[in-house]
């Protein structure tokens, strides 16, 4: 079997290290993979993650996107003669082209809907031309599924739920070590810069009673201008902000707790990466995240401003034992249900799966990208 995984810009800078497992579990298992990414990821990042890159434009007019998937084809044709079984695609940006290469090559394709903003995507797509190939929609949270069925019906695509895997020990990691300074991360935000802005507020109040240190990335930091925000509140010295905070990932997981503000519905390795490495979880209520559990795996808060983010860290340091088994139980969470080991076995079937059906119409429309 031959699969292309193609992502588009977004997905290919956050979830990098997410690609390359599943490259990797793929190619262990017999799978030939060729990974597709824009030019502008490839340029700013390790190429050498990926076993057979090829980089793609992914800007453009609307008219010349059928040439840019042709010159993907040629690339991949190039690479093998060998037919491409399916292509897998990851990012709402990728869709479209994802469709036309799929079209030209003949294959079967799989998107992955791993947010709510995706499930809408999805659910807008209609009357396409596209209907040759066989397709079906992967996604990480049932959750995210049950949502997409309760707007689309009873015409709901081949579809299977399929939860990302991350690396994890065999034992949690001690966190909130006596006499060190508390390590807290600030997950990335993607829209909602006040949320970030009402956690770094929540920080500062946690910084006036306990030794925090706090890392953000530099480009969420910089969007919601926390460097002014930090100022006025006194906290420079406590920040450090953190340029492409993925490829940083390994490190940043060695602190002891991850605050994450945003809450949209969204699947993060990032997230599931902290919980495996035992760090206590601090963050906004997510309905469609079920990963997310208040007292589990998670402290979770509802309303939240600055004194809630405030005083939901503080329960946490004043209590670091009750931090630890938190963390620890996250640890565990992950074994059980985010292996990478189960991703990959779970898209192998389902890339039989969908290779087995018969060919099967899209009939939604998808805006050209």
């Amino acid at each position: 079997m031959r699969v292309v995984i193609l992502a588009d810009r977004d997905f290919a800078t956050r979830e990098r290290h997410l690609l390359r497992h599943i490259e990797l579990g793929l190619i262990n298992e017999g799978i030939r993979c060729t990974h597709v990414s824009p030019l502008a990821v490839n340029k700013s990042s390790d190429e050498a993650l990926f076993t057979h890159p090829i980089t793609y434009r992914d800007k453009g007019f609307t008219f010349t996107r059928k040439i840019r998937a042709q010159e993907i084809v040629d690339a991949i044709e190039s690479e093998s003669p060998d037919p491409v079984d399916v292509v897998h695609v990851f990012g709402a940006q990728a869709w479209t082209i994802g469709l036309d290469i799929a079209a030209q090559l003949g294959s079967v394709v799989a998107l992955e809907v791993f947010s709510e903003s995706l499930v809408q995507h999805a659910f807008r797509l209609g009357n396409t031309k596209v209907q040759t190939m066989g397709i079906a929609m992967h996604f990480p949270d049932q959750k995210l599924l049950e949502h997409f069925q309760s707007l689309i019906g009873a015409s709901l695509p081949p579809s299977r739920i399929i939860p990302w895997g991350v690396r994890s020990k065999p034992e949690p990691r001690p966190i909130l070590r006596p006499g060190q300074s508390v390590g807290i991360v600030v997950s990335p935000v993607r829209t909602d810069y006040d949320s970030l802005r009402a956690g770094v507020k929540g920080l500062a109040g946690v910084s006036n009673i306990a030794d925090v240190m706090m890392v953000l990335d530099a480009d969420s930091a910089r969007s919601a201008d926390i460097w002014s925000l930090a100022q006025s509140l006194n906290i420079l010295d406590k920040l450090t902000l953190v340029p492409d905070i993925e490829s940083q990932r390994s490190a940043i997981v060695l602190a002891d707790l991850l605050l994450q503000t945003e809450a949209i519905g969204e699947q993060r390795t990032l997230t599931l990466d902290a919980m495996a490495s035992s760090m206590t979880i601090v963050a906004a209520r997510d309905p469609l995240v079920s990963y997310l559990i208040d007292g589990k795996t998670a402290s979770l808060v509802k309303n939240a401003d600055p004194a809630v983010w405030t005083a939901a860290i503080l329960s946490l340091l004043n209590e670091p034992e009750r931090a630890r088994t938190l963390g620890a139980a996250a640890h565990g969470y992950i074994r059980e249900n985010h292996t990478l080991f189960t991703l990959i076995d779970a898209l192998i079937d389902s890339y039989k799966w969908i290779c087995a059906e018969p060919a099967i119409p899209f009939t939604a429309k998808h805006a050209d990208t």
